[in-house]
C-alpha cells in the first residue's frame, strides 16, 4: 500500500499513477488539487477518517478518480473527504470505480457564494454504491442566489442511499441514480 501521510500541493494536468497498488490518504494528510485538473489512478482508494482531497483555491478544478477495485471515504472521529467546494467557482468530481464504492465521510462541490451553481459529482461502481448514514453528499447551491448542481449515481449492482442527496439551491439542480439491481434511498434534496 501506498500510504499518503501529509498534504501535498498537486499541479494542473498531473496525473498520480500508483498502478495496481491500494492508496491510503492518512487522518490528517491532504492532496490539494488547486484549481486545475488533476487525474489519481490506483488499485483502490480510501480517504481515511479527517484525510481530504480538496482544493484550497479560490476557483476549483476538477479531479479524475479511477481505481481498479474499490473507493472508501470514511468517518471515525472526523470525517474523510473529497471536497472541491468554493465561494466562487465550484469543481468537479468524477469518480469511477470497478468494485464498490463506500462514502461514509463527505463528497462535496458545493457553492456558497452569491452567483454560480453547485457542483458537479459523478459516481460509476461496477459492483455497488453505499452512502452511510450520516455521510453528506452535496452539490447546492446557495438558496438565495446560486443553484444546484448535478449528482451522477451509476451501480452495476445494488446502490444503497442511507444519507439524503443534496442538489438544493436558489433553482435546483439534478439527480440521477442507475443501478443494475436495486436503488434503496433515504432521501433526496432539491428544494
Amino acid at each position: 500500500a501506498c500510504t499518503i501521510t501529509r498534504t501535498f500541493e498537486i499541479g494542473n494536468g498531473c496525473l498520480l499513477n500508483f498502478g495496481n497498488r491500494e492508496v491510503v490518504v492518512a487522518t490528517n494528510a491532504k492532496l490539494d488539487t488547486g484549481s486545475g485538473n488533476v487525474e489519481l489512478r490506483a488499485g483502490s482508494l480510501r480517504v481515511a477518517d479527517r484525510g481530504t482531497i480538496t482544493s484550497t483555491a479560490p476557483g476549483v478544478g476538477m479531479i479524475l478518480i479511477q481505481v481498479a477495485r474499490n473507493l472508501a471515504i470514511e468517518r471515525g472521529v472526523g470525517r474523510g473527504a473529497i471536497d472541491l467546494s468554493s465561494s466562487s467557482v465550484t469543481g468537479c468530481i468524477e469518480i469511477v470505480a470497478g468494485g464498490d464504492v463506500r462514502i461514509a465521510g463527505n463528497l462535496l462541490s458545493v457553492q456558497s457564494g452569491q452567483a454560480g451553481r453547485g457542483g458537479d459529482i459523478s459516481v460509476e461502481a461496477g459492483g455497488d454504491i453505499v452512502v452511510e448514514s450520516g455521510a453528506s453528499v452535496s452539490v447546492s447551491g446557495d438558496p438565495s442566489a446560486s443553484e444546484g448542481g448535478v449528482i451522477d449515481f451509476s451501480a452495476g449492482r445494488d446502490l444503497q442511499l442511507g444519507a439524503t442527496l443534496d442538489a438544493s439551491g436558489a433553482s435546483t439542480g439534478a439527480i440521477d441514480l442507475l443501478a443494475g439491481r436495486d436503488v434503496v434511498i433515504a432521501g433526496i434534496d432539491l428544494t
